[in-house]
C-alpha cells in the first residue's frame, strides 16, 4: 500500500532558495565563505558548497540546508574556539538544519561539532570528521539524527570524554562507528538510539575495565544490528553509572564478559525492537524505507515530518511524527518495505522527511520503531 503523494501537498508551494558558496569565487558564486552565507541567506535556504577549505560557522535559530560537494572541509582558525568548526544552536521547534557531506577537522587534534539548545530537528548526514578524529557534543536538543558519520576521539589520561556526548537530548545514530580510547558514549538524561552502529573501545589510555558507555541517567536503546565492543586485553563494563538500557536480543557484545557486565546502577531490559532503515536519492529518484522485525507481527511504515516525542497509551516507544503523517506501506513481517518517487522539483531540495514504523504482535502489543530522518538533496 502506498499513499505518499499527500506528504508534499503542504510544502510544494514553498520553493527553497539555493545559493552557491565557492571559496575560489568561480562562476555563479554568491558567497565565498560558509559563515557569510549562513548569516545572509533567508530562513529555509539551501547552500550548495563547492569543493575547498572553509572556516568555521555557526547556525543560530535558522532553518538551513548545507549540501557539500566532495572535497569540502571545514577547519576553524586558531583561537579560543579553535576546536569547534561547526555549531548548530537555538533552533525553534518549527526550524530544521541538514548538514550533508561536510568534512570537519582541526589541526593536530580531534574536532568538536556542537548542537545545543535546539527544539527543532538537526540532521548530520555523511559528515565525517577528518582522519584525526572528531567528537559530537549534543546538549538540550530534542531531535538530532546522525547518519553515516563515524566519530573517533583520543584523549589524555586525565580527561573524561566521549566521542559522542549527549546531555538531556534525543539522539538517533544509524550506520555509524563510534570509537574512543576512553568512553565511546557519555550520556546524561534524554534518549539515545543506536541502529546499525558500532561502539568500540580502541587501544590508547583506557584504564583496565573501562566502560564503553558512561551514563548519568537517561535511556539507551540498542537495536539488533548494533555492537558494543570492549578491549580484547581486559573485560570491562558495557555501561557504567546509572540509567536504563533497552537491548534487542540481536545486539552483539564483545570482550564484555559472559554474561555481559553492566554497572549495578544500570537497569537492563531485553526487548524485541522493530527497526527502520531509510534513504533517499537525488531529486527525480526514489526514497525508500524498510522495517525489519519479528515474524508473525503486522507492520506499518509511516512517513511525515518530525515532531515529538509523543507518548501513546499502551504503546512501547515514543512517536516522533507530527500530524499529517502518511501510511506508506503495511503488511506481514519480518520485512515491510515502502517507497515514494522523489519529484524533480526545486521546492523539495532540503526538505526533511521522517519515517517511523509500528509492529503489532499477535498478542496485541504495539511497539514503535526508531525514527529515521533525512533531508532531500
Amino acid at each position: 500500500m502506498r499513499r505518499s503523494s499527500a506528504l508534499f501537498v503542504l510544502t510544494a508551494s514553498a520553493a527553497a532558495q539555493t545559493f552557491v558558496v565557492d571559496v575560489n569565487n568561480g562562476p555563479g558564486t554568491d558567497y565565498t565563505t560558509i559563515a557569510a552565507a549562513v548569516a545572509a541567506v533567508p530562513d529555509g535556504a539551501v547552500l550548495d558548497v563547492r569543493p575547498g577549505a572553509y572556516g568555521q560557522f555557526t547556525i543560530d535559530d535558522k532553518s538551513l540546508t548545507v549540501l557539500a560537494r566532495p572535497g569540502v572541509t571545514v577547519t576553524p582558525a586558531f583561537g579560543p574556539n579553535s576546536r569547534t568548526p561547526i555549531r548548530v544552536r537555538n533552533l525553534a521547534s518549527h526550524r530544521s538544519v541538514t548538514l550533508r557531506g561536510l568534512v570537519w577537522s582541526v589541526i593536530g587534534s580531534g574536532a568538536m561539532l556542537e548542537c545545543h539548545d535546539n527544539r527543532g530537528t538537526v540532521v548530520l548526514d555523511d559528515c565525517p570528521p577528518s582522519p584525526a578524529g572528531g567528537q559530537l557534543i549534543v546538549t538540550a536538543s530534542d531531535r538530532v539524527f546522525v547518519r553515516d558519520t563515524n566519530l573517533e576521539l583520543h584523549v589524555l589520561p586525565t580527561a573524561a570524554y566521549g566521542a559522542l556526548e549527549a546531555t538531556d537530548s534525543n539522539v538517533f545514530v544509524s550506520g555509524c562507528t563510534v570509537r574512543s580510547d576512553f568512553h565511546c558514549l557519555r550520556q546524561s538524561g534524554g534518549r539515545v538510539e543506536l541502529v546499525d552502529t558500532e561502539l568500540r573501545l580502541v587501544a590508547g589510555v583506557v584504564p583496565l575495565g573501562q566502560a564503553v558507555v558512561a551514563s548519568a541517567g537517561g535511556e539507551l536503546v540498542l537495536h539488533g544490528d548494533s555492537s558494543v565492543i570492549g578491549l580484547p586485553t581486559s573485560v570491562g563494563l558495557a555501561a557504567s553509572g546509572t540509567g536504563s538500557v533497552v537491548v534487542d536480543p540481536g545486539t552483539t557484545f564483545q570482550n564484555l564478559g559472559n554474561p555481559v557486565r553492566w554497572d549495578q546502577g544500570i537497569a537492563v531490559a531485553d526487548r524485541l525492537l522493530p527497526e527502520v532503515a531509510a534513504s533517499t536519492q537525488p531529486l527525480g529518484g526514489t526514497a525508500s524505507a524498510t522495517m525489519t522485525t519479528w515474524g508473525g507481527a503486522t507492520g506499518a511504515l509511516f512517513a511525515g515530518f518530525a515532531a515529538g516525542p509523543i507518548s501513546l497509551p499502551n504503546v512501547y516507544g515514543p512517536l516522533w511524527l507530527g500530524p499529517g503523517a502518511v501510511l506508506v506501506a503495511s503488511g506481514s513481517t519480518p520485512v515491510v518495505q515502502g517507497s515514494y518517487a522523489v519529484p524533480n522539483a526545486p521546492w523539495l531540495l532540503g526538505l526533511q522527511v521522517t519515517w517511523q514504523g509500528a509492529a503489532l504482535a499477535y498478542w496485541g502489543a504495539v511497539t514503535l520503531s526508531n525514527p529515521v530522518t533525512y533531508g532531500h538533496h
